[in-house]
């Protein structure tokens, strides 16, 4: 892997900007251990692009000493079991200190997928308790983070859950095209109660493909079309 290139061409900027504010705060307050170090809950559909920042982040931790004891792996990625058997979460709570077959905690990333639940089903799952109950007797030593899938619909309430439980920073983490910057901001201004036509949509594209350079250095991903969605409703606002 090609640390430079990932970090400086791969991740989008969002995902840049979080390591640089962890690292920057790691280097300002000398923090010790994974205490006040964030875990992140990533939105999106690239699972390599996920691993790509889960171990970007582990070596980051790694290089800035905030884990004093490093085991035989200090990164491990798991899908988390949808009705799954008992043996299946035994294996799953079973994985991370396997892995960590030289101390009897496992001391890094643990990068936990809810790639098989789209919302409510996870909220709603007898094993959410158990889960939430191994991130409070490993977050000490842990760093979590979580994904989801686009599709996810309860991606708030997850992060508030979680949120009671660790320090918690949230991540869309997609190459952005103009064809999902549009559905993106069409997204944004629906959810605002603006209807579209068809012949609406179109144009809306047309306006991304103008005032949008994905490629550009300075095009700071959803937050700029956070922007241009906000600029659009301004100037669609009944006068």
């Amino acid at each position: 892997m090609n640390e430079h290139e990932i970090y400086k061409n791969t991740f989008p900027l969002e995902a840049r900007k979080l390591l640089n504010k962890v690292e920057k705060s790691i280097n300002t307050n000398q923090i010790g251990g994974a205490k006040m170090i964030p875990s992140v809950l990533i939105v999106g559909d690239n699972f390599k692009m996920n691993e790509d920042f889960s171990i970007w982040y582990e070596k980051m931790l790694l290089k800035n000493n905030v884990f004093p004891i490093r085991g035989n792996k200090t990164y491990l990625s798991l899908v988390f079991p949808k009705n799954g058997s008992e043996k299946d979460y035994r294996r799953f709570y079973l994985s991370p200190q396997i892995v960590s077959c030289v101390q009897n905690k496992f001391y890094g990333i643990l990068e936990i997928s809810f790639e098989e639940f789209d919302g409510k089903d996870l909220l709603n799952s007898e094993e959410l308790s158990r889960l939430l109950s191994y991130i409070d007797e490993n977050k000490e030593t842990i760093i979590f983070v979580f994904s989801v899938t686009s599709k996810f619909k309860e991606t708030n309430a997850l992060k508030e859950l979680l949120s009671n439980h660790l320090l918690i920073e949230n991540l869309r983490l997609e190459i952005i095209n103009t064809e999902n910057a549009s559905l993106y901001v069409k997204t944004v201004l629906k959810n605002n109660g603006l209807v579209f036509r068809p012949e609406a949509s179109l144009e809306l594209k047309n306006i991304i493909d103008t005032k949008v350079n994905v490629n550009s250095p300075d095009f700071n991903g959803y937050s700029s079309l956070d922007i241009i969605a906000n600029n659009l409703m301004y100037e669609l606002k009944p006068k």
